[in-house]
């Protein structure tokens, strides 16, 4: 980890003390989707050397949030010669993470997609065909089962099912 990613993830530690000070105080006019939920250090780092360790070159992120997680994979894909794509339905929370990227020297490892994950996955499966084999696997159960339910169709009218073979 070098300087400039130490001191973002420095900079989210900071925010998310304040935070929890502020949950702590009863009367607080944020909702707990304003609050930084960072999945941690050790959680980051666990990411971090299992992209590394797998040599991967596609991360996908559903759910950006504030970036905290999107700065561990894409010091990962630094290293991988890889890029993440993150998707999330709050432009605002994007923003403030490619800002975060951006002092850490990450922001041109990852992309970002604003918008329905449900929507955006297909075209981010279909972008890159060698993702396919591996996300046939889970496509059907994940993604086209929501609530248990087996729709036949995508809210943008696209067909459900495990896509190309």
């Amino acid at each position: 980890m070098d300087e400039r990613m130490a001191s973002v993830l420095a900079e989210y530690d900071a925010r998310s003390a304040q935070e929890a000070q502020q949950w702590r105080q009863m009367g607080t006019t944020m909702s707990r989707d304003d609050f930084l939920l960072a999945v941690g250090p050790a959680t980051g780092g666990l990411m971090n050397t299992l992209i590394k360790g797998a040599g991967a070159k596609h991360i996908l992120e559903i759910g950006t949030s504030y970036g905290y997680s999107a700065l561990w994979l894409a010091d990962a894909a630094r290293e991988t010669g890889g890029k993440v794509t993150s998707l999330d339905v709050a432009a605002n929370k994007q923003a403030y993470a490619k800002g975060m990227l951006t002092k850490a020297g990450l922001d041109g490892h990852v992309d970002f997609l604003t918008g329905d994950a449900l929507q955006l996955i297909p075209a981010v499966l279909t972008a890159s065909s060698q993702n396919w084999p591996r996300a046939r696997r889970w496509w059907p159960t994940t993604c086209c089962t929501p609530w248990n339910r087996a729709p036949t169709r995508w809210p943008t009218g696209a067909p459900c099912g495990p896509g190309p073979a």
